[in-house]
C-alpha cells in the first residue's frame, strides 16, 4: 500500500472517530484473567495509572493532530524536497493514531506515543523551511520558531492532574 496524503488524511479521521466513539482502554477492562494479561490488568484496574487522556482537552494531543495536518497538506511538496519526510511523517502519525486511538488508557498511549513521535524534533523544522522564502516569510518562521518552543515548554512544566514525581519512594 503506498501511502499518500489522501491515505494519511483518512487514516487520521478514522483514528479521531474511534478515539471518540470506541474507548479502548474500558475494553481492556475485560480482558480474561489470564497470566498473560496480568500486567495489563494491573493497568487497568489501577485508579493511579489508568486515566482518560481526552481527544481535544489534552494539549500534547492537539500539539500531535496540528502537526500531523501540517504535515498532511504539505505532503507532496515536503516529500519531494525531503528524502526522509514519506519514512518520519508514516512514524509520526501512527504516534498521533496510536495516542489518539489508546487515549482511554494513558498509561500505554502516552509511552507508545513518545516514541513515534519523537520524529516531531526533524519535521518541524521540515515544515519551518517552507516558510523561508522572503523576509516576511523568515520573520514568520522565527515567530513560529519560538511560538513552537514556548508551546514545548508549557507541555513540558505543565502539571494539571500529573501525579508528583516519585524518586526513592519519596514525593518530590
Amino acid at each position: 500500500l503506498k501511502m499518500n496524503r489522501n491515505n494519511y488524511a483518512w487514516m487520521l479521521i478514522v483514528c479521531l472517530c474511534f478515539a471518540w466513539l470506541f474507548p479502548i482502554g474500558r475494553m481492556l477492562a475485560y480482558l480474561p484473567d489470564v497470566s498473560i494479561f496480568y500486567k495489563v490488568k494491573l493497568y487497568v484496574d489501577s485508579q493511579q495509572f489508568n486515566q482518560t487522556l481526552g481527544v481535544i482537552s489534552n494539549p500534547v494531543v492537539l500539539k500531535s493532530i496540528i502537526v500531523s495536518v501540517v504535515g498532511i497538506y504539505f505532503y507532496s511538496f515536503l516529500s519531494e524536497e525531503y528524502t526522509f519526510f514519506r519514512l518520519l511523517f508514516a512514524i509520526y502519525i501512527f504516534g498521533t493514531c496510536w495516542l489518539l486511538i489508546f487515549n482511554d488508557f494513558s498509561i500505554v498511549a502516552g509511552r507508545v506515543a513518545t516514541l513515534f513521535t519523537s520524529s516531531e524534533v526533524i519535521i518541524i523544522p521540515m515544515y519551518i523551511s517552507l516558510l523561508y522564502k522572503n523576509l516576511f516569510h523568515r520573520i514568520l518562521s522565527w515567530v513560529v520558531i519560538v511560538g513552537y518552543c514556548f508551546m514545548t515548554i508549557f507541555l513540558n512544566l505543565y502539571n494539571g492532574n500529573v501525579l508528583p514525581y516519585q524518586y526513592w519512594g519519596f514525593g518530590i
